[in-house]
């Protein structure tokens, strides 16, 4: 769904993307394929950088994305009781797949 406010253009998606700690490319695929069903008249164009995640001010994505904390559980609860929030976040698979483009 997609609107205006005021000045502002603003679009929702929401998803559940793969599951499963080892199925971190099955959800990038996933991302893509949404992300290209989302577009179909803005392929016309034939630009490859054009497309639903920067045509609008704002674009909210939400949902069951199922990435990651890439570590044990014990470890992830350690770091939890620790509050060492870097450390989780340095094994994070979406911030990891955003960093490197792929999500």
């Amino acid at each position: 769904a997609s609107f205006r406010f005021h000045e502002s253009t603003m679009a929702f998606v929401c998803s559940h993307l793969a599951a499963h700690q080892n199925k971190t490319e099955d959800r990038n695929e996933h991302f893509r394929a949404i992300v290209r069903g989302l577009t179909p008249s803005i392929r016309q164009i034939n630009n490859t950088s054009i497309d639903i995640t920067n045509q609008f001010d704002h674009l909210f994505w939400i949902g069951d994305l199922n990435y990651r904390i890439e570590l044990p559980r014990e470890e992830v609860m350690e770091f939890i009781a620790e509050k060492n929030w870097n450390a989780l976040l340095r094994r994070d698979q979406l911030k990891r797949e955003i960093e490197q483009n792929t999500a």
